[in-house]
């Protein structure tokens, strides 16, 4: 119970500072444009981020902050990615129209990703553990991301061929 409520709990910030960035999107996009803190936030990201990789700690408190710190800088990080590259993910862009078709079907892919995912994860994980090699494992990651991102966007639209199927999972009335 402890470990989904610290689960919850770090999961519940990152709820609130979307809703912080909803109500006060001008002044983050503002603090965003600000060279001096763009730059704070990637260096505060990779610096805690190399940190945690490389350290032991063992006090919980402390691991608690550097991981909070790590949460908090990460997202503005990649706000600030796609705010700087609008244009990149603008609807002209097959990028683009391909992020928001994505972006559209997020629901679809949180209920149909479970389904295929590989049922040997724990054991890519052991292997990485033992034989750990970044670049190698983050191919294989966005491989994998990517494969079943595929998978879940084709039998989503599979699924949508009907009407109460639609309705049903994702709570869509066909549009006439």
């Amino acid at each position: 119970m402890v470990k989904f409520l610290r689960t919850a709990v770090r999961y519940f910030i990152f709820f609130v500072l979307g809703t912080i960035v909803k109500y006060k999107y001008n002044e983050i996009k503002r603090m965003v444009e600000n060279n001096l803190f763009s730059t704070s936030i990637i260096l505060a990201f990779i610096g805690v981020t190399i940190f945690l990789e490389t350290r032991a700690i063992q006090s919980y408190y402390y691991r608690l902050v550097f991981q909070t710190i790590q949460s908090f800088s990460g997202v503005l990080f990649i706000f600030m990615f796609f705010e700087k590259n609008q244009k990149w993910c603008s609807h002209e862009t097959k990028v683009g129209r391909a992020l928001q078709y994505v972006g559209k079907r997020t629901l679809d892919i949180y209920l149909i990703h479970y389904f295929f995912l590989p049922s040997n994860l724990l054991m890519l994980g052991k292997f990485f553990t033992d034989y750990p090699n970044p670049t190698v494992e983050f191919f294989v990651s966005m491989f994998l991301a990517l494969l079943v991102l595929s998978l879940c966007l084709v039998t989503s639209n599979l699924l949508r061929c009907s009407d109460f199927l639609t309705e049903w999972l994702f709570g869509r009335k066909k549009e006439i």
